[in-house]
């Protein structure tokens, strides 16, 4: 037993050195692997951060067309682009009736408009 672990001893002391720089290699390597990946991954979020800015420019634009489009619809503003197109309001006639005047038989609560 004592002679096999002297053996086993020998080997490790005879290839210390190898084993150190295999050791370091790997290290190495994982370390560059792990700076690869995470490079990669930095840039795929850098990405998708690039695409979330589009998307919220473009929402923003989507926005203001819509605002707008409320905007020029509104009824003010309706009226006053007919009245620059050429448009004119008709005259409006009132009758002011005193309602003694009038029975209850001849109120017209239903009127049909006819062109």
């Amino acid at each position: 037993m004592i002679s096999e672990v002297m053996r086993v001893y020998r080997w490790f002391e005879k290839h210390s050195l190898r084993l150190v720089v295999i050791a370091g290699v790997v290290l190495l390597l994982l370390i560059a692997l792990w700076l690869s990946i995470t490079t990669r991954t930095a840039m795929y979020f850098a990405g998708i951060e690039e695409l979330e800015q589009t998307r919220l420019a473009q929402i923003d634009r989507i926005n203001q067309h819509w605002k707008s489009l409320g905007e020029t619809s509104t009824p003010k503003l309706m009226v006053v682009r007919a009245e620059l197109l050429g448009f004119r309001t008709a005259p409006v006639e009132y009758v002011l009736v005193e309602p003694a005047a009038v029975s209850s038989a001849e109120v017209v609560t239903d009127v049909a408009v006819t062109p």
